[in-house]
């Protein structure tokens, strides 16, 4: 026969949703289901549009001995041992002897409804000809995927292997990458945006939707400069090790995570779901604090459940804390801690206020002032998530009342502790709260944060003793040194007008030195970051925290 008649149009007959064996008589001949697995890469398009099944050589007992699936150049293929296939593009199962299965393990399974034509008389394999491949070239593994992927092959791989272990029947056709976040805003990692467009092989529903990757800087004394690898470690085992324990309790206001290694994450992106970003300058109302209060609240009480519940598992979780700003091998945090001081000198409207002459006592003595407050405070401590400020949460507005939020979801967990609860509490509302509302309102949000700690306490554990508000509020009064120090080394960030720096251009001789500190001070020191400060010297002689 003409070999240009070889290849047929095919069709797809269904699914073997289930991922068992099929077979399908056509012309007395047995088409075993054709294992196109992940293992072998994500293909790309319609399965009815690009399959072509070519017959190999028969064996003695005239039972089809090699099927060969071929597809276009979109299959991305992955695996050494398909593009060794001579086709190039294609997946060789040898049949299996009478009555048994195919030796290859098929998460996927395609059932076709007809196939093409014996090879030629010498038995080799014939040219692609089916006007449905566009190409007979071969695809090599490092070929890129269509569209402004601008990942890397081991970035690519990771996100598909996520997708997949997560929704095995979708077909990807497209990864399009993209910063998402501005240059400065994140210092201690690459965040990326994925968009993710393709369908769905068990019910052909079209799939849009879009991911967040974070991954380590290139830059290696960036990496060092901010501890990036620590921090990244730190945050994968948030999610794999952490969150677990504590969501089987509860529902929790963290992102689903697809993948958490040490260096990379992926997670899924809110914005579809309607979460944005507050501006961080402004600083959150009264009813933004009270949700995020409300959602804090409920997060340390699954702390205190597993605690009482099973005691062996905070342990565990206790051990994992890896502290990557305030240690002493940071030689950056005193120099850093003594130009936040005067940075607040300079702002200070009264400088003959009590919190003055308390800062003036910490030049030189940061870390020793600060580490004895992030040791585990027992029988309160809980996990803490350790950089709670307005940029690491998302918010959700109802149409019918699009002022006030009605869920926040935290992120970068990068800095997590096993601490006093009243470590969050302060650096939120001294870092995030709008200008005189914190102020106003303090004693009220303590409340709110403490009846939500216990609801949920009561809920999930109610045999668990009781935390009083007084109990909070002395934890809060032990620990607002803690409060002071942290926010004020945050609020340049916080509140400047836009953030210039270039990471990678910021060293530790860089952050050592009096020019780097003068130019902060130039670029920082505004009207926001003014009021602010002198909000937190009020708070901090009213409540009586000297």
């Amino acid at each position: 026969m003409d070999e240009g008649a070889m290849f047929q149009d095919i069709e797809v007959l269904h699914w073997n949703k289930e991922f068992k064996y099929t077979q399908v008589v056509e012309r007395q001949k047995v088409v075993w289901s054709v294992n196109v697995g992940p293992q072998f890469g994500q293909y790309r398009q319609p399965v009815c549009d690009v399959i072509a099944l070519a017959e190999g050589p028969t064996s003695t007992r005239g039972k089809v001995n090699v099927l060969t699936v071929v597809v276009r150049e979109y299959f991305c293929v992955r695996s050494p041992e398909v593009l060794d296939c001579q086709l190039g593009l294609g997946y060789n199962s040898v049949a299996p002897p009478e009555g048994k299965r195919p030796r290859h393990i098929s998460k996927f399974a395609f059932v076709l409804k007809r196939f093409c034509l014996p090879v030629n008389a010498k038995g080799q394999r014939p040219t692609l000809r089916n006007p449905i491949v566009h190409e007979s070239r071969p695809i090599s593994s490092g070929d890129p995927l269509p569209g402004p992927s601008k990942l890397s092959r081991a970035e690519e791989e990771a996100v598909l292997s996520a997708l997949l272990t997560q929704r095995p029947t979708l077909q990807v056709d497209m990864l399009s990458a993209s910063a998402a976040v501005k240059e400065g805003e994140n210092f201690m990692s690459v965040v990326t945006k994925i968009d993710v467009t393709g369908h769905d092989l068990a019910n052909g529903d079209i799939v849009s939707e879009t991911l967040i990757m974070k991954s380590l800087p290139q830059s290696a004394e960036r990496c060092a400069t901010f501890h990036c690898d620590a921090a990244s470690i730190n945050e994968a085992n948030f999610y794999s090790k952490v969150l677990t324990p504590l969501t089987a309790l509860t529902k929790l206001p963290f992102p689903g995570c697809l993948l958490a290694t040490e260096d990379l994450l992926l997670l899924r992106h809110l914005g579809k779901d309607g979460f944005i970003m507050a501006d961080r300058r402004k600083g959150l109302d009264l009813s933004h604090c009270q949700l995020v209060l409300q959602e804090l609240g409920r997060f340390h009480a699954a702390s205190l459940a597993l605690k009482h519940q099973k005691p062996d598992e905070i342990v565990k979780i206790s051990a994992l804390v890896n502290e990557i700003f305030i240690n002493k091998d940071n030689v950056i945090f005193n120099p850093c801690v003594d130009s936040c001081i005067d940075m607040a000198l300079k702002a200070a409207a009264d400088l003959n206020s009590p919190v003055v002459h308390l800062l003036r006592t910490f030049y030189g003595r940061g870390f020793h002032v600060i580490s004895p407050h992030i040791a585990p405070s027992e029988p309160l401590a809980v996990v803490c998530h350790g950089d709670l400020w307005s940029n690491n949460m998302l918010f959700h507005y109802s149409k019918e009342n699009p002022e006030t939020p009605d869920r926040v979801c935290f992120l970068d967990q990068q800095g997590w502790r096993y601490a006093s609860p009243s470590l969050d509490i302060l650096y939120f509302l001294f870092t995030s709260g709008r200008v005189g509302m914190v102020r106003q309102h303090f004693d009220d949000l303590i409340s709110t944060y403490h009846q939500s700690l216990m609801n949920e306490l009561e809920k999930l554990a109610p045999s668990a003793p009781e935390v009083s508000l007084n109990d909070i509020k002395e934890e809060i009064r032990r620990h607002a040194v803690y409060g002071l120090i942290m926010s004020l080394m945050s609020l340049p960030v916080v509140t400047a007008e836009d953030i210039v720096f270039k990471p990678d251009e910021i060293t530790e001789e860089v952050m050592q030195s009096q020019e780097y500190a003068d130019e902060i001070a130039r670029g920082f020191l505004n009207q926001r970051f003014v009021r602010k400060v002198n909000e937190i010297f009020q708070i901090f002689c009213e409540e009586g925290f000297l």
